[in-house]
């Protein structure tokens, strides 16, 4: 209709994207910055770029803060929101998209490795909601979105804990979506697939575009920018009739049944039998 408001605009809203120095965690507060939301963006260990991510945003006429903080210590994550609701006046929108990858064989992982990832994997979203409830509540239209992968929809050799700590991210999200439904927060899950970020190409040899384009079914590897896309709407005012929904954005990956080596032998031209 023309002169209608655009509904997925975030002009006064105010965000905390934890995880937010490099890769989908920037994207996602590049673009929510964007559509008009102030914007605090958490670092661990990439400093000097969520700090140039937070000066570019404040020189394109928006506000934005960088925040650092240690989020596998279970108590930093209530102590990040208070220093962003400080620093943005409040809080509408909270990004929990802090993590970590783990590969290799489960039973190589010792408990001091296994009590680590999940305290940051799954501990400091948790504990981040729950220090955010009140200035979620305050807000009118509080909204958390939750980072799980495809990992927690699809098994993955070699993902054990890190598909566990996804898992319960999905689990965990559900429940709070209702818990907190009474005081008007959404809660949403993003669950993205194959998404090309900066440590593929400084940590995997292997890795390369047109390998991740061969092995996404639409035939194109995740671009950060692409989670960011969908995040920026569920956290709008477009999307709220959404909760405790999960919503997968992996070009495919959580659709395709791969058979491997029995592709072949199992797709064949249609054949309709008798009863």
């Amino acid at each position: 209709m023309p002169g209608a408001p655009d509904d997925t605009r975030l002009d006064g809203r105010r965000a905390l994207v934890t995880g937010a120095g490099v890769g989908i965690g920037r994207a996602i507060a590049v673009r929510l910055a964007d559509r008009g939301a102030s914007v605090a963006l958490h670092h661990h260990g990439h400093a000097a770029d969520a700090e140039a991510t937070a000066a570019a945003i404040t020189d394109a006429g928006g506000t934005a803060v960088a925040l650092a903080a240690d989020l596998s210590d279970l108590t930093a994550a209530g102590e990040l929101v208070a220093r962003a609701v400080d620093a943005l006046g409040g809080l509408d929108i909270l990004v929990n998209n802090a993590g970590r990858t783990v590969e290799g064989p489960f039973d190589a992982i010792d408990p001091a490795g296994f009590d680590s990832l999940v305290r940051l994997n799954v501990g400091a979203a948790f504990f981040a909601a729950a220090a955010a409830r009140p200035a979620l509540t305050a807000s009118g239209h509080g909204v958390i979105v939750n980072t799980t992968s495809v990992l927690a929809a699809q098994g993955g050799s070699g993902y054990v804990l890190y598909a566990a700590t996804k898992g319960a991210i999905v689990s965990m999200s559900r429940s709070l979506a209702m818990e907190l439904a009474p005081d008007e927060i959404r809660v949403l899950v993003v669950g993205p697939g194959l998404v090309e970020v900066p440590r593929y190409f400084e940590e995997d040899p292997v890795y390369s575009r047109e390998l991740g384009d061969r092995v996404v079914p639409i035939g194109r590897v995740g671009q950060p920018e692409d989670v960011a896309a969908l995040v920026a709407f569920l956290v709008s005012d477009a999307a709220s009739w959404m909760t405790g929904t999960v919503v997968w954005t992996d070009g495919g990956t959580t659709a395709q049944l791969d058979l491997g080596d029995l592709r072949p032998a199992v797709i064949r031209p249609a054949v309709v039998r008798p009863d």
